[in-house]
């Protein structure tokens, strides 16, 4: 007998609610190990053994670590991803950092991790996968953060990547061309107005220039005349730029954050627990989309067009990343 909506979304909460235990170890777990990106080697290797426990298929090696599960429902019409990122930053001054690596989950994806299975178990509640017109693909991502710039330039030059960022070397490789639609969640450090959670807005994109200012050496004591300093040179440029940012317009929603040899870090919110409520929203969202006939799907795809195509996407990659060499 077949499930009415309601029905499937409520065995969907209680299932996830049931496995709160369990959501709570795995996002401690990742807490307690922080990677940096295309580095998640211990954190990849989990979530391949989580997939295994549930039983869902999965694939290696999307853009180094990333892997991919999928659930099937009764037809492969449509297919909705749930995302969760696998990589932390750099905080060394973080209490949970890593000792040698400073990378620390200052920026939740433990929790994402812990969101994505959390919806992943929802899903397989009986009998609700057979009343999913689509499939479900349950993906965790790699290097979100922009850090270590060098270590990726050198992948780069290993042929092992073409773009710095995860996500993008997904798409280069076509990670997402089997997808329709993508969700993932993040979290905050207050609660949203409208209650636990809260729908985000665009975000500004990233560009990084990689600029080596060469000088020349001599001894800073009996010589400093016949030097160049590069240092100086570099804290010019800083100052340079600086002096015009009040020129910059508000619409263009232009920002400068530079970082002189390496010498920056990240500080920000410090999730410590995984949200019930969260997951079962995004769980819920996935049966709207694909309950019965799948109308949700098919209106979604009817209504929005991508900023971007593929192709178009992969060109403006290609027309910026040689400044971040």
């Amino acid at each position: 007998m077949s499930l009415t909506k309601t029905e499937v979304k409520e065995r969907v909460c209680a299932a996830i609610e049931k496995a709160m235990p369990k959501l709570m170890e795995v996002a401690e777990t990742i807490m307690a190990a922080p990677e940096l990106g295309y580095k998640e080697n211990k954190t990849t290797a989990f979530v391949q053994q989580l997939f295994t426990e549930l039983n869902i298929p999965f694939t290696t090696g999307h853009a180094v670590t990333g892997v991919k599960g999928r659930l099937k429902g009764k037809s492969d019409a449509y297919r909705v991803a749930m995302i969760g990122e696998l990589d932390a930053i750099i905080c060394p001054k973080h209490p949970r950092a890593d000792a040698v690596t400073g990378a620390a989950h200052c920026c939740g994806h433990n929790v994402q991790i812990a969101n994505m299975l959390a919806v992943a178990i929802g899903l397989q509640a009986e009998g609700v996968l057979l009343e999913l017109n689509g499939e479900v693909v349950i993906f965790a991502v790699p290097a979100e953060e922009y850090v270590e710039i060098d270590y990726r330039n050198k992948l780069r030059e290993e042929g092992k990547i073409k773009y710095l960022g995860g996500k993008q070397q997904l798409i280069y490789e076509g990670a997402f061309d089997d997808i329709d639609m993508a969700m993932q969640m993040h979290v905050e450090t207050a609660k949203a107005e409208t209650g636990e959670m809260g729908l985000g807005s665009t975000s500004n994109g990233f560009i990084g220039k990689l600029i080596n200012y060469h000088g020349k050496a001599a001894h800073a004591a009996g010589a400093p005349h016949e030097g160049v300093n590069a240092l100086q040179a570099a804290m010019m440029g800083v100052m340079g730029v600086n002096a015009i940012r009040d020129t910059f317009k508000e619409s263009d929603y232009v920002r400068f954050h530079p970082i002189i040899n390496s010498g920056g870090s990240l500080v920000n919110v410090v999730p410590e627990v995984a949200y019930t409520k969260t997951a079962q929203a995004l769980a819920m969202t996935i049966v709207d989309l694909l309950y019965g006939d799948a109308e949700g799907a098919k209106e979604v795809q009817a209504n929005y067009k991508p900023v971007f195509t593929k192709d178009e996407y992969i060109k403006l990659m290609d027309s910026i990343s040689e400044g971040e060499k």
